[in-house]
């Protein structure tokens, strides 16, 4: 017998509107199972139970009535821990900041999802100031992967994809400045959705920066995007809201982008190149025409260009803290002012311009195509308590590049589940579009999705 806490977002809504369950059921056997599945994994950064339980009973009385505020009324979720929300301290995975001030205001994403009558039981932990593309922190200890606790979730939103895969919620709200929503997606088998930049407003607002869906099916991830986009005052990046987009009607003539072992990128294991190659399989067999693109330089010299902003993020956000704390962070978070090295004036206005120039041909070798499909991670799960390659502060981001150049041009990308390796654990299968359309990136998405059908084993159990 399915259990509540194994439904998706959609699948709640339906029963709490032919009263098959109540939010209330639902909320109560979701935070069990986080409490038995996900705190153990060191997935939690803040327990909003009680809280959780008031808001379920005030949604239930809204289907009574029924007047449902919205598709997610009553929907449990999660929220990564460095979006702020109002109430809670935003500790950002690190044990300097364990004691921040309680946070006056909401993100746009946490408040238009609470307005929506959604209902947080808990946020999730990150890494060290999401500075490093891993699971390990120095507040909460290790995110262990729900598929082998001994390895790593990769992040920085580690405990929202952690939580997912054991089944404490069936949604949650990420971050992704490298591919912080998209790579712990990727290894621990659920969705993870970047939209194009703009399109969900954030705080604090920069460019690359998205807050956006965490999820196990894309169909929850779309519903997701629909109600948490739009423009907001308090990021003037935002998006006006645009009108629905024609989608195809068939994949037949779609033509996908093939980016495997590009051209100055990291090599691809070999479960997950066949993983890609089957994925591309299915699409060729479904109608669309593959074209490889993975010898364009396009691709390792957007990431070049990232990497330096990142360095230059990263250094921003170092030289805030007080040099006596600096020893209690670890190493590759450290390193992110090693990144992009000194920097003058003249140098930084340069790389400036060199990310312009590289966004430009981003997408213009992406209107070669429809969609692009590539690896979300071209590794395997490295050990839980790692911060990035061996350790090794010099090679932290190497993992994340197939992820971060479309957090450089805006683009719209995903993660999806692609089966697993031989050791059992998953493959993310990555889908980009052009800019501006993400609707259609998801509707791609899912038609992948249905082909590959991605078993959620943790869910068994």
């Amino acid at each position: 017998m399915t259990q509540l806490w194994q439904l998706s977002a959609a699948q709640l809504a339906n029963a709490y509107h032919r009263k098959q369950a109540s939010p209330v059921e639902a909320t109560e056997a979701i935070i069990a199972r986080c409490q038995s599945h996900a705190e153990p994994l060191n997935a939690i950064s803040h327990q909003l139970y009680e809280q959780a339980l008031e808001a379920a009973k005030a949604s239930a009385q809204r289907y009574m009535k029924g007047r449902p505020l919205s598709t997610l009324d009553g929907v449990p979720y999660t929220i990564k821990e460095n979006v702020v929300t109002q109430g809670h301290n935003n500790t950002m995975g690190s044990v300097i900041c364990r004691t921040a001030p309680v946070s006056k205001v909401s993100a746009p994403s946490a408040q238009r999802l609470a307005d929506a009558g959604g209902i947080m039981f808990a946020k999730t932990a990150m890494t060290d100031f999401g500075l490093a593309g891993s699971g390990a922190s120095t507040l909460h200890g290790p995110c262990k992967n729900p598929y082998d606790p001994m390895l790593n979730t990769n992040g920085s939103s580690s405990g929202s994809a952690a939580a997912l895969a054991v089944g404490a919620g069936p949604i949650s709200i990420g971050t992704d400045l490298c591919g912080s929503i998209r790579n712990p997606a990727a290894w621990c088998g659920v969705v993870g959705f970047k939209q194009n930049y703009g399109s969900i407003p954030h705080i604090p607002a920069a460019w690359g920066r998205h807050a956006g869906p965490m999820t196990r099916s894309v169909a929850d991830a779309q519903t997701m995007l629909n109600l948490l986009r739009g423009p907001h005052v308090a990021d003037a990046s935002a998006l006006p809201t645009i009108a629905p987009a024609i989608l195809p009607n068939s994949l037949e003539g779609l033509k996908v982008g093939l980016i495997l072992n590009a051209y100055g990128m990291p090599a691809v294991e070999p479960a997950i190149a066949n993983a890609v190659q089957q994925a591309a399989m299915h699409l060729h067999a479904a109608g669309a025409h593959i074209i490889d693109l993975s010898d364009q330089p396009v691709w390792s010299e957007s990431m070049r260009c990232w990497h330096y902003y990142l360095g230059l993020t990263g250094a921003h956000a170092m030289h805030s803290i007080d040099q006596e704390q600096h020893a209690k962070l670890p190493p590759s978070t450290l390193a992110f002012n090693d990144i992009s090295g000194p920097s003058t004036s003249i140098q930084a206005g340069q790389a400036l311009a060199d990310l312009s120039g590289a966004r430009q041909a981003m997408h213009q070798a992406s209107l070669q195509v429809d969609v692009l499909l590539s690896p979300t991670i071209p590794i395997s799960p490295f050990a839980a308590e790692l911060y990035g390659i061996d350790n090794d502060p010099g090679r932290h981001v190497e993992h994340l590049n197939y992820t971060g150049i479309f957090n450089l041009s805006g683009q719209p990308a995903i993660s999806i589940p692609g089966g697993l390796d031989d050791a059992g654990m998953p493959i993310g299968i990555q889908l980009a579009s052009n800019l501006y359309e993400d609707d259609k990136l998801l509707w791609i998405a899912r038609q992948l999705e249905t082909y590959l059908a991605f078993e959620y084993r943790q869910l068994e159990v």
